[in-house]
């Protein structure tokens, strides 16, 4: 991974020297800002065929091997999900070994982004990954992000269910700096479970901190604003594929979410590796056709016909 980012840095400097060359040779304005554009567009496009060429490293090879298992090695490994005692899902009741919900108030001009009204949580089931040699323990917090189908519900749909749920749990407030931003924000946290509401949650449901309220009061509150409620889960029984990184003793794959380069690229996702492999290269060559498509429709756009299309958006008259 070093290497790519070394070469994709070593092919930045390259093309931004090329491209300022090329953009002062037709004697076009901006020069400066139009060729660092025009470089991250080839750099993107050149760093998608390195993911298009692991893609297909992936698909011949989707699965790591047990007897390739070392200490401290990120691996790939598919087979069902198990667990003893299940978790029960807060919006639609089910037996889960991993469950992230949320619940947010429909955004007015006041109340936008990250200062809407919100709660959510996870919990976690000890699982274990039972595949065709043996049944390992996963360790850590998935990352929810990667766990679709979600589920997603309105209003009266979940009004008592939330009022219920936010009546019998513990609550921590969300510091200012997560606040609900970014969807996976919670990831920040080990501990589960985890139940997070934000400022602007606790000003609109009229919750002060250290308080207790009955489900009447939670309930009255709901029904006075517009609520959305989305559900994501890990459901026993289910074939899915994991990266994380094996350790030997005790035997277990840790998939925790951390912000290190191998720690970042833990996750479950639901279907065997084949089947995970195949649809990661479709959705990548797609990508990177895209992302190829948009740098060479920018360089003609700026050289073509000696420059006369960029000229002209400039207001200025082509040579």
């Amino acid at each position: 991974m070093w290497t790519s980012a070394l070469v994709l840095a070593i092919v930045f400097a390259a093309t931004l020297y090329f491209e300022r060359q090329a953009m002062h040779a037709l004697s076009l304005p901006f020069a400066g800002i139009t060729a660092v554009l025009l470089t991250l567009a080839v750099t993107l496009a050149l760093g998608s065929a390195q993911g298009v060429w692991q893609a297909i490293k992936r698909k011949s090879s989707p699965e790591t091997p047990p007897s390739q298992w070392k200490d401290g090695q990120l691996i790939l490994a598919g087979g069902r999900l198990k667990g003893n005692v299940l978790k029960r899902a807060p919006w639609t009741g089910r037996e889960v070994l991993f469950y992230w919900y949320s619940a947010s108030a429909r955004h007015t001009a006041r109340q936008a982004g990250a200062n809407a009204p919100g709660f959510r949580g996870m919990d976690l089931a000890l699982m274990e990954l039972v595949t065709e040699a043996r049944s390992i323990k996963l360790e850590g917090v998935p990352n929810p992000r990667h766990l679709i189908p979600e589920v997603s519900f309105q209003d009266e749909e979940k009004n008592q269910e939330a009022a219920r749920h936010l009546a019998s749990t513990s609550w921590t407030t969300a510091p200012e700096i997560v606040n609900f931003s970014m969807a996976d924000a919670e990831m920040n946290f080990s501990a589960v479970p985890l139940h997070l509401i934000n400022r602007s949650g606790r000003q609109h449901l009229d919750a002060v901190e250290g308080q207790a309220y009955s489900a009447e009061h939670y309930l009255k509150m709901l029904r006075m604003g517009r609520w959305f409620y989305r559900e994501r889960v890990l459901l026993p029984g289910e074939e899915v594929t994991v990266t994380g990184t094996f350790h030997d003793h005790p035997p277990r794959i840790d998939i925790g979410t951390s912000t290190s380069i191998q720690g970042a690229q833990h996750e479950i996702r639901r279907g065997l590796p084949a089947a995970t492999a195949s649809g990661n290269l479709m959705s990548t060559i797609v990508f990177a056709a895209v992302l190829a498509a948009l740098a060479v429709g920018a360089h003609y756009f700026v050289y073509g016909q000696a420059g006369a299309h960029y000229l002209n958006l400039l207001g200025q008259p082509s040579n």
